[in-house]
């Protein structure tokens, strides 16, 4: 089924994300090739029909239901960036654009190939713009009887 990509649409393409992701992590699940503990889809890319490797708008719909603000620059300009690259449509330092659903911009590059564990990897690089949506801070008192914790 294909849906169009519409803002207008968000909700339907939001569960069209998480049904795949439960479907994916149903069947096949991603782990990852060093580490055991990091595996499971967590992000679903859902890509305009206009995309090209140049330019590629998209929705990413995130676990447990929402769409990324930002063009997700670390997962999708490594997937996408690798995915272009294997299929021989992107060259090593050719810019490319990532756009959000809301329009958001991130700009990538492959700087270079590598490898994670034995699978083909890329090196990317990726500028944007981002903000600031909150800070914490956290105080130690000197006079705490328990700075490192505590056991029970």
């Amino acid at each position: 089924m294909e849906l169009p990509f519409d803002r207008s649409r968000a909700q339907d393409l939001l569960a069209a994300g998480l049904s795949i992701m439960d479907a994916v992590n149903e069947r096949a699940r991603p782990v990852h090739p060093e580490r055991d503990d990091i595996n499971g889809c967590h992000h679903v890319y859902l890509k305009a029909p206009c995309s090209t490797a140049e330019l590629s708008r998209h929705a990413m719909a995130i676990h447990p239901g929402w769409f990324d603000r930002s063009p997700c620059g670390t997962g999708n300009q490594r997937a996408d960036g690798a995915a272009a690259r294997a299929r021989k449509e992107q060259g090593l330092g050719d810019e490319f654009v990532n756009e959000s659903f809301i329009r958001t911009r991130f700009t990538g590059r492959l700087l270079g190939e590598t490898t994670v564990g034995t699978r083909p990897a890329v090196l990317p690089s990726i500028t944007g713009r981002a903000w600031v949506t909150g800070t914490s801070q956290f105080h130690l008192d000197p006079t705490d009887p328990f700075p490192a914790g505590f056991l029970l």
